[in-house]
Formats: structure tokens, sequence, C-alpha cells
């Protein structure tokens, strides 16, 4: 395994990554990363079984492979890394990180025994969600979420409701109750739905908001249980 990576691209995604994988778990592999070399992309996942985040990005590839590392190892060396191109590499067990005269290493598992995550095929039955709109709503509505957990999980987080080509957010904290609503930007009309979201995947979509770029698109879809949000440009971040 061996690619090269610019550091701002890459940054983005990890500053994700780190805040859904647990730092403190009792199940080992949720506070790693999966890491994938394939084709011309390179795909990061991390995931505490709650919330998962897959990422593809281009990178220049040399050799594929497959590695899990500590997340917030990984993420920590990146993040002091001058900007430009990153080379990494598999040595032994380790998977090594080359930048100008830095070079460091992270103990590495090389295998693909990775938790599973969902995907979801956005080709179809998609929502487009306004990014503006929707990010301010979630500023708005989070402060009102519960911080303890309790018997509700209702009031550990926040509903959502899809209805006459409108969304329809709602939280509360047992002493206050906030509505925000706003229009969708597609002109077609969508199955009305609704659900939950944990207060941690709430603030994780947040921050997905605020890294996408001007001509990224937000998607939702939903499979069952399962709620899926996809960022796209040139490369996919999927929540």
């Amino acid at each position: 395994m061996r690619f090269t990576l610019n550091k701002a691209d890459l940054i983005r995604e990890l500053t994700l990554i780190n805040g859904i994988v647990e730092k403190r778990s009792t199940i080992a592999i949720l506070s790693n990363m999966y890491i994938k070399a394939e084709g011309q992309l390179l795909y990061l996942k991390g995931t505490d079984l709650e919330v998962g985040l897959t990422v593809a990005l281009k990178a220049d590839i040399e050799e594929e492979g497959v590695v899990i590392v500590s997340a917030k190892k990984f993420f920590e060396i990146v993040r002091v890394l001058p900007e430009g191109d990153i080379i990494f590499w598999i040595e032994d067990d380790w998977l090594k990180i080359e930048k100008g005269q830095s070079f460091y290493s992270i103990n590495a598992q090389v295998d693909d025994n990775y938790p599973i995550i969902p995907d979801y095929d956005f080709s179809y039955n998609v929502v487009t969600l306004p990014k503006e709109q929707l990010s301010d709503i979630i500023s708005t509505v989070s402060v009102s979420i519960n911080t303890e957990m309790i018997k509700e999980r209702a009031l550990n987080g926040a509903f959502f409701e899809f209805k006459d080509n409108e969304i329809n957010v709602v939280s509360s904290n047992r002493h206050t109750l906030f509505v925000a609503s706003t229009s969708l930007e597609q002109t077609e009309e969508i199955e009305n739905t609704s659900f939950i979201l944990s207060k941690k995947t709430f603030l994780e979509l947040k921050k997905m908001i605020q890294i996408a770029k001007e001509n990224d698109s937000l998607l939702m879809g939903r499979d069952g249980t399962n709620i899926f949000f996809q960022r796209s440009e040139e490369h996919t971040s999927e929540l």
C-alpha cells in the first residue's frame, strides 16, 4: 500500500471522522479508522456503531491496500504537517507518513476486519437538502436537546419531519420546546417521512455542512431505520 494525498483534502475529512470514532471505547476497534487505497480513490471509514462515516477521496495511488489505524493519532500527525502533498505507505505492521523532512510511523492492523457501515444508493429516491437553512436550524435547535441520557429517547435527539416539501425539526429538554421549519430546494414531491436523529448525528451533520463547498450538494436517503446523508463534489462524504 502506497499513496500520496494533499493535506487540505485529507484533514477536512479527518475532522469529521475524528468526531465520530470513540476515543475511550472498551471495544478497541471503535477508536480506529479504516483506510483503503483502490483504483484512483482512497476510502476512509469511521464508526461508533451508531453513527458511521464513509469518505472517498481522489488520490495518487501507487499500490493498493487496506489498513486500520488509530483515528486520533492519524489525525494529530496529519494536522501538524506542513501544507502540500503527503506520502503514506505500509512497512511491516506500520503506516509510514512522509512530508518533506518529517517522518512518522503509526502501529497498523493490515487487514479489513472493521465493522460494516451500511451503504445507500444515492442515484434514486433522495431528498436534496438546503445546506445554509439546515445549518441555521441545527444551531438553533441543538441547544434544547437534552444533554443527559434519559429514558425518553426522543429527548436525546431531534425529531425530523418531511411533509408537503417542507422540513420541520423539533427538539426539547423538558423545559423548552424548539420548532423550526424550512422549504426543500427540489420541486418534485417527496414521500412524507419522519425520524429522530441522535444529538451526535445532528451535530456531525452540521460539521459536514460547514466544510461543504458552495457547489456541493447535500442529499438524504432512508432505508428502513437507517438515515443517510451525502455531501458530494470531487469526493464524497456519507454520514
